[in-house]
């Protein structure tokens, strides 16, 4: 594994070098590159983790141990804008740059960990992409490929994501933070994960090279992250719902999609009040939600009817594809 990562490092190196030497005649920043290279360079990655995982299908009968909600993006595509592409005026650095080679003998844990500002995610297409389409843990049988772009900066604890509406996507102080930051593009996002306590919530994803935590969006990209943001709110307010209750298996499955139905529409989790759209929407976004209550420390909580029920609609502990959610009319 490792000397793969190395040719796919040589090769994006003896590019950034060419470019360099180019750049410097023109008094340009010595990384920079243009689009083309760039997207050269995230197709070879994409097909490289792509034979990654066919080998690795054609070379075990058994399978992987490690299952995910593997989801279809046309079922969440009503919940998304509709198909756009990545655009930036920024000259970005490429993370193997910036990042020493002895990232490869420390642990995921031991990485470094950054923040990433005014970012976007998108495919090797340059498509902007749902983080939602990604398995929230590292598994075997991963057969999407995601990148980032954004603005890099030290995460020194600072700049929390408050869950209020006027601040839904990042701290007030992220756009201060990112103007001395680097303009950077990640290598294929390898896991992800959302954290949650009073009144914050905040996403974190992990590439090969590092860790980073995730500021405020691009403009652009906004409209994708709010779904993920609302799938997050509703399913911190089912735990709320039944961290409330004296017993906490009092509550199945079809118990919580009708208190759910019963939000008020200023409610930050509210998604409709028909109950089959809930049902709906909480099914096709299930990983964000059983994630969430996997992370839980409450063992009743992350046992109860609810997790039950939403994992056996998704088909167990293995892959599954469900309907695609309707649209509530008006």
């Amino acid at each position: 594994m490792k000397l793969a990562r190395e040719s796919v490092a040589s090769a994006r190196a003896g590019i950034m070098i060419n470019v360099g030497d180019t750049a410097q005649k023109d008094d340009a920043p010595p990384l920079g590159e243009d689009e083309d290279m760039k997207l050269a360079r995230l197709l070879q990655e994409d097909e490289y983790w792509k034979s990654i995982t066919q080998k690795k299908n054609q070379g075990s009968s058994s399978g992987s141990t490690k299952f995910y909600i593997k989801i279809n993006e046309d079922e969440i595509a009503n919940d998304y804008p509709l198909p756009a592409y990545y655009r930036s005026d920024l000259l970005e650095m490429d993370e193997f740059v910036l990042h020493d080679d002895d990232v490869d003998m420390v642990g995921t844990d031991d990485l470094p960990r950054n923040m990433l500002h005014n970012w976007s995610l998108y495919n090797s297409d340059s498509r902007l992409i749902s983080l939602e389409l990604l398995p929230m843990r590292p598994c075997d049988d991963i057969d999407v490929t995601i990148f980032g772009s954004g603005v890099m900066t030290a995460d020194d604890g600072s700049g929390f994501c408050l869950d209020t509406e006027s601040n839904q996507f990042g701290s007030s102080s992220s756009k201060d933070q990112h103007e001395d930051g680097i303009p950077i593009y990640l290598s294929a996002i390898k896991e992800w994960m959302i954290e949650f306590g009073s009144s914050m919530i905040f996403v974190t994803i992990r590439t090969d090279l590092a860790w980073y935590r995730l500021g405020r969006p691009s403009k652009q990209y906004a409209p994708w992250y709010a779904t993920v943001l609302r799938t997050a709110r509703l399913g911190i307010s089912i735990i709320t719902l039944l961290k409330e209750q004296n017993r906490v298996s009092k509550l199945s499955f079809g118990d919580i999609i009708k208190k759910v139905s019963e939000f008020e529409k200023t409610d930050k989790a509210y998604i409709s009040y028909n109950p089959a759209i809930v049902e709906n929407y909480i099914v096709v976004h299930g990983q964000i939600i059983l994630q969430l209550f996997a992370e839980y420390p409450d063992q009743k909580i992350k046992k109860c009817a609810f997790v039950l029920g939403l994992s056996k609609e998704n088909g167990g502990e293995t892959s599954y594809e469900v309907a695609s959610p309707e649209k509530e009319d008006g």
